[in-house]
């Protein structure tokens, strides 16, 4: 048995080498045959040189350095396509995660759970945990995806599993939708364990980002949202068309401005709100259409190129 352990970096040069020696000191007393993954996105820092001297120490260490930043789904996508195990496991560079479950994780997968979520029951702080759930229902209610709740990127999957999810073609992977949506038997463990969220000011755009992938990558509902939005604004504008009327017939009398004003407006919102759905779906055409990789291979170590 064999596992492979990816994980994607970008710029993690003050935390890398310490999740490493973290991560050796709860692999060595699992029974297991291995391989460490790192994937540097693009790293602006000194982060591929770290990684470097590691795997010159540890030839079970492998590194593919990505020409630029691609982001962390193409990066966890080139793992997962040089992967070898039997079974591979996602990790994200957090120095608080709980090694210690790994076992439990593997046992899971033995006993026949071909993936094996976590769910960290104290992730973030309460409204991050809160949005981060409404999000997940949200998605699940247009899109028929069940995703766990507080899941973590540290989780199990079956080789037969990444098979299946590296054959998509799709570009803009959200990863955990696209787990759920292939299916195969699965499961989740849960711990508690306060972890520090990474700091940086792009944060919030880049879940922004990771969460319209999710949204428009496995769900119509933005085209359907043009008809509910234009019936909302109709509604709206009889019950205004309405009010009007029956202060004419008390003789209360308004300019003909007023009855244009809420016509011509809702008609023009009604008009972009269509237009920039479409063209939300127009841009996803045009980038399937151009077929380019998810990503792009700068160098590689201890790694056969696939």
């Amino acid at each position: 048995m064999k596992v492979s352990f990816v994980v994607p970096c970008y710029n993690e040069e003050k935390e890398v080498e310490q999740f490493y020696n973290k991560l050796m000191s709860g692999v060595k007393n699992i029974d297991i045959d291995y391989e460490l993954i790192f994937v540097d996105d693009g790293s602006k820092d000194n982060t591929f040189n770290i990684l470097q001297t590691i795997s010159n120490e540890n030839k079970r260490i492998k590194v593919i350095a990505l020409s630029r930043n691609f982001g962390q789904q193409a990066s966890l996508i080139c793992g997962f396509k040089h992967a070898i195990g039997d079974c591979v496991i996602e990790l994200d560079v957090k120095l608080d995660l709980p090694f210690d479950i790994i076992p439990t994780m593997i046992e899971k997968w033995k006993s026949g759970y071909e993936v094996v979520h976590t769910q960290n029951k104290q992730k973030g702080n309460a409204f991050t945990r809160f949005f981060k759930r409404i999000y997940l229902k949200f998605l699940h209610l247009v899109a028929k995806i069940d995703i766990p709740l507080d899941t973590d990127e540290f989780k199990l999957y079956d080789k037969k599993v990444i098979k299946e999810i590296c054959s998509l073609t799709e570009q803009d992977k959200y990863i955990m939708a696209i787990t759920s949506w292939v299916g195969f038997k699965q499961t989740t463990i849960d711990y508690s364990t306060k972890v520090k969220s990474k700091s940086g000011k792009n944060i919030f755009k880049k879940a922004m980002g990771v969460a319209s992938s999710g949204i428009i990558g496995n769900s119509t509902w933005p085209l359907c949202l043009s008809f509910w939005v234009g019936t909302i604004l109709n509604i709206a504008c009889q019950i205004c068309f309405t009010v009007f009327t029956t202060l004419a017939c008390f003789k209360v009398y308004l300019p003909v401005s007023a009855w244009l004003f809420p016509t011509i407006v809702m008609l023009f919102s009604l008009l972009f709100m269509i237009n920039s759905f479409s063209n939300v779906y127009l841009g996803r055409i045009y980038q399937e259409v151009k077929g380019r990789p998810d990503y792009i291979i700068s160098n590689t170590i201890n790694i056969d190129e696939k």
